[in-house]
């Protein structure tokens, strides 16, 4: 006899802070994500290149985002976006 198994409910996250932007930094690529609101595409991957960076930069200084949480080697820190 088998046990049907329940399906979990989906976590339902509320909005903190809707200007804030989440990186998770990795030695081969970095992943960044904004608010729904911001952009078409709310999370995007950039490769740790030079080149890959400067893209990353370019996309996050275009979103009205004030500030930047950052996930590195297991270390949570909160810094405020400089302004371009």
């Amino acid at each position: 006899m088998t046990a049907k198994r329940k399906a979990k409910p989906k976590a339902s996250f509320s909005t903190i802070h809707p200007d804030a932007a989440g990186l998770d930094i990795g030695s081969r690529f970095h992943v960044v994500a904004v608010a729904a609101d911001r952009d078409e595409e709310t999370v995007r991957t950039f490769q740790s290149f030079t080149g890959d960076l400067h893209l990353m930069a370019d996309w996050l200084v275009q979103k009205p985002t004030i500030f930047l949480a950052m996930q590195i080697a297991k270390s949570f820190r909160l810094s405020k976006k400089r302004r371009f």
